[in-house]
């Protein structure tokens, strides 16, 4: 499937997809953001904010399987059922027709630079550009969301940015700098400026 065709079909929306939709959306933003930033092109850029839409599209599907086939799944299960959500991800978005760009960077978004990630502990530039991106702005958007505000605009940016720094081996740190120059830039202001008006509509409808 070519880019422009990408498309969300219902058969792939199943159970609890709303819960990750919150995340991919704020993911999908950003990862188009630094790829325009970088200098790619503007296919590229759209194939990106895909991708970060649907990076997380295998956890659903493994939260499901879990939930209708184990009353209790011990936590060494449930960690090693999550490690699979990139394969699984990429294997139902393949199904679909989606672009080799957007199963790549679904496929490495958690691969670390450093070559601890998964699920291939690729290393390096071993990992695609696009997963490098998508792993920087899924770490962030991440961290948005757990600190739960009630308005974006009070996102504490320092905590969330210290919390990457902490893990920065994780990160093509060419990227991270430049990542780190834009969530202390107005644009990204701008941006959650955008993020408070579209929860506000969601609340409205």
């Amino acid at each position: 499937m070519n880019s422009s065709n990408n498309v969300f079909p219902e058969s792939i929306l199943i159970d609890n997809v709303m819960e990750y939709m919150n995340h991919g959306a704020i993911v999908g933003n950003l990862a188009k953001e630094i790829a325009k930033r970088m200098g790619m092109d503007e296919e590229f850029c759209y194939d990106m904010s895909i991708a970060g839409m649907m990076h997380d599209i295998g956890k659903v599907k493994i939260r499901t399987y879990i939930e209708e086939r184990f009353e209790k799944v011990m936590f060494v299960d449930e960690a090693r059922y999550y490690r699979m959500h990139p394969t699984t991800g990429y294997a139902l978005l393949k199904e679909q027709g989606f672009s080799d760009r957007i199963l790549t960077a679904v496929l490495d978004h958690h691969e670390n630079y450093d070559g601890s990630g998964y699920p291939n502990n690729l290393k390096g530039e071993g990992i695609s550009v696009e997963g490098r991106i998508l792993h920087i702005c899924d770490s962030f958007g991440r961290n948005m969301m757990n600190q739960k505000v009630s308005s974006w605009k009070d996102l504490r940016i320092d905590e969330a940015m210290r919390d990457m720094v902490e893990e920065a081996k994780d990160f093509d740190m060419k990227i991270f700098l430049l990542f780190q120059a834009y969530v202390y830039s107005e644009e990204f202001q701008n941006f959650l400026e955008e993020l408070d008006l579209r929860m506000k509509d969601m609340k409205d409808k």
